[in-house]
C-alpha cells in the first residue's frame, strides 16, 4: 500500500505554470499517479541567492500500483522539478525504472547531489551488507555508461500451507519472494563481457536487500541466465566508472535553464534525454518470444 509521504507538497508547483507542453503532460501523469507514489528518496537545491527565485527537487518514488501490472512494469520513477518564480514558469521530467539505485543515477546526472539523493526512507529496504552498498555506490556513480535494455520484478507472497475453505492462517506463515533483474549495456566494460546483469533480492522481513552483478559476452547468454535467476552470476571484471557529474555544476545548470521563460528546442532535448526504461520480457521459466522489445 502506498504510504502518504508528502509527494504532492514536495513538487511546491502552487502559483507556477509549465514552460512547455511537454511539461504540463508531465505534471498532468504524476499528479494521476501521485496516490500511488510513495517517496523513498529526495533532494531539494535552491538557487543562490535565493531571490531569484530558481529551484529543483529530485525525487525517487515507489509506484505501489506496479504490483497489479505485468512483470516487466517499473515499480520506480526519478522525477526532476526545476522552478523560476521569477518568471512563474516549471518544468517537470520523469523516468521509469527497475530499481532505486537507477533512478538515483538518473537523476545524479541531472544535478542531484549523490549522498543526499543515495539516503533512502524508512519506508525502503536498506542494503543487506558491505557489498550490496559499494555496488549501489558505483551505479550512481557511473555517469552515463550503464543503459538499462530489460527488467523483470517479482513480488509474489503466499501461504504455501494454506487450502482453500481454510481460515486465514496469520502472517507468519506467509513466504515472500520479492525480486528483481535488469539487463545493462555496459559500454565500458572490458571486451568480452560488454552485457551486465543486475539481480536485487529482497528479504521482506529483514527489511534489507541484497544486490549482485553479473557479467557476460551477449545479451542472448544474459537472457539464458535470467531462466534461473537464482543461480549464481558470473563474476564481472572490475570496471573503474569515468566520476559522476559534478552535482553543483549540474545544478548550477539547471537552475540557469530554468530562468528563462523562453526554452528553445534544442535545449529541452539536452534536459529531457531520455533515462533508463523497463522493458517487457517473459517471466523466468519461459524463454524470450519474439515480441520481447528493447529501449537500445
Amino acid at each position: 500500500m502506498p504510504i502518504d509521504t508528502g509527494f504532492d507538497e514536495l513538487l511546491d508547483l502552487d502559483g507556477l505554470t509549465p514552460a512547455t507542453a511537454e511539461d504540463a503532460a508531465a505534471e498532468y501523469n504524476g499528479a494521476m499517479n501521485a496516490a500511488s507514489y510513495t517517496v523513498i528518496s529526495q533532494h531539494h537545491a535552491y538557487g543562490q541567492p535565493l531571490a531569484d527565485g530558481v529551484s529543483s527537487s529530485y525525487l525517487v518514488v515507489r509506484d505501489d500500483s506496479a504490483t497489479a501490472g505485468t512483470p516487466d512494469d517499473p515499480h520506480y520513477a526519478a522525477i526532476h522539478i526545476r522552478r523560476d518564480r521569477a518568471a512563474g514558469l516549471f518544468h517537470f521530467d520523469s523516468s521509469p525504472h527497475p530499481l532505486p539505485v537507477l533512478a538515483q543515477h538518473w537523476l545524479i546526472q541531472r544535478g542531484a547531489d549523490i549522498t543526499a539523493i543515495a539516503a533512502l526512507s524508512s519506508h525502503h529496504s536498506v542494503p543487506a551488507n558491505a557489498e550490496t552498498t559499494a555496488l549501489e555506490h558505483r551505479i550512481r556513480s557511473a555517469g552515463n555508461a550503464l543503459r538499462s535494455d530489460a527488467s523483470y520484478t517479482r513480488n509474489l507472497t503466499w501461504d504455501p500451507g494454506w487450502k482453500p475453505g481454510e481460515a486465514w492462517r496469520g502472517d507468519e506463515h506467509l513466504v515472500h519472494d520479492w525480486y528483481t533483474w535488469v539487463i545493462l549495456d555496459d559500454p565500458l566494460a572490458p571486451p568480452g563481457s560488454p552485457v551486465r546483469v543486475l539481480f536485487e533480492d529482497v528479504d521482506y522481513t529483514a527489511g534489507t536487500h541484497t544486490l549482485t552483478e553479473g557479467a557476460f559476452p551477449d545479451h542472448e547468454s544474459a537472457e539464458e541466465w535470467t531462466r534461473d535467476p537464482r543461480q549464481p552470476l558470473p563474476p564481472a571484471p572490475a570496471v573503474i566508472p569515468p566520476p559522476a557529474r559534478p552535482a553543483a555544476a549540474a545544478a548550477k545548470e539547471s537552475e540557469r535553464s530554468s530562468s528563462t521563460s523562453r526554452v528553445d528546442a534544442a535545449s529541452r532535448t539536452s534536459a529531457n534525454s531520455p533515462g533508463s526504461a523497463a522493458v517487457a520480457t517473459p517471466p523466468p521459466t519461459q524463454r524470450h518470444s519474439a515480441g520481447t522489445r528493447r529501449t537500445r
